[in-house]
């Protein structure tokens, strides 16, 4: 009885301890998913809903900025509200302040906010309080009410890698069986960033030989913001450029095909045919794209051709949208003027 007994116990120990070693923790590789960058609160009662005014008032301000995203957030924030002086300059952290009341969007560690990532699936995060003066109160009024905004202006990237199927004979002349089927790409749910890319055309072109991949690009301001010019936060937050339309609704595209080498595509159209205005420098291979009702679509195409002979097979597609982006949170404050003692 007591044989049986062990060989039982010993069953049950075998049985617990596979199951303990099927346990494993499940770990995420990949956080390019979600339609959200920066993430923008005021701190509780920073500002207070209602406050008395007098002559050495100064209201709270703070702010909670997490970047909820996949990339690196570079950037500023600026605040604008009415019945106020501004901000008091010595309550500024000169390591934040950067010049004409802009706070500069960074971690503890750098100049940037960092993504959500393996050691960090949340994305960084920072707070500040800065403080500010009312405006003197008409002595006729009892109380007045100013709209404290709140705006985040910085440099972003979407980062998209799906596969696509490179098809060399594509009036089928080879009688073998292919590898994969040319078919456009749709992605749904975003790729961790305010800018989708949602949508990747693909296209098999004669040319001389053999044939030229092209991809049609479609992509989409997803987030609450507005997409601004990449490298150009500064001046729309300063609002020194803040009615310029070459600041807004612009993205920058490059792209490349995976292949025995990486080759990088030729994206259309080019930076002078959307930013009309101005002289700029040729930049190579970049592509650049006006968002209108917050969609844009553009062409990436292989240079050159792909020989005929190279078959059939799966290769990896990377685009990458750069932009910049703007958001704004606001909160409405009662300023009250004291009753004064009988």
């Amino acid at each position: 009885m007591r044989k049986i007994f062990l060989i039982i116990l010993i069953i049950i120990l075998l049985v617990a301890g596979c199951k303990r070693t099927d346990v494993q923790t499940k770990v995420i590789t990949s956080f390019r998913t979600g339609t959200q960058g920066l993430e923008l609160k005021f701190l509780d009662n920073a500002p207070p809903k209602e406050l008395y005014y007098t002559e050495k008032t100064q209201v709270p301000i703070g702010l909670f900025i997490q970047n909820k995203g996949a990339e690196k957030a570079y950037g500023v924030v600026a605040f604008n509200f009415d019945g106020f002086k501004g901000l008091v300059k010595g309550s500024l952290d000169s390591n934040l302040y950067y010049g004409e009341d802009l706070l500069r969007i960074s971690s503890s560690e750098g100049s940037f906010l960092e993504g959500k990532r393996v050691t960090n699936p949340n994305g960084d995060l920072m707070t500040f309080t800065v403080l500010a003066e009312p405006s003197p109160l008409n002595p006729q009024a009892e109380q007045f009410k100013s709209t404290i905004i709140a705006t985040a202006c910085y440099d972003y990237a979407t980062e998209f890698t799906p596969e696509v199927c490179i098809d060399t004979d594509i009036f089928d002349t080879k009688p073998i069986a292919k590898a994969c089927k040319v078919k456009d790409v749709v992605s749904s749910g975003g790729q961790g960033a305010p800018v989708s890319i949602e949508k990747v055309e693909v296209q098999m072109l004669p040319s001389g030989k053999g044939i030229s991949p092209y991809f049609v690009i479609t992509l989409r301001n997803v987030g609450k913001g507005e997409v601004i010019r990449f490298g150009q936060y500064k001046e729309v937050c300063s609002q020194k450029s803040s009615s310029e339309p070459n600041n807004f609704n612009i993205v920058r595209v490059s792209a490349f095909l995976a292949g025995k080498e990486t080759a990088r595509l030729d994206c259309l159209p080019k930076k002078q045919e959307i930013i009309k205005e101005g002289s700029f420098e040729e930049e190579g291979l970049f592509g650049y794209a006006r968002l209108r009702d917050k969609i844009a679509t553009m062409i990436c195409r292989y240079q050159g051709e792909l020989p005929n002979t190279a078959g059939n097979y799966i290769s990896k597609l990377r685009i990458l949208a750069e932009y910049g982006y703007t958001e704004s949170i606001s909160k409405e404050v009662l300023i009250k003027v004291p009753v004064p003692k009988k």
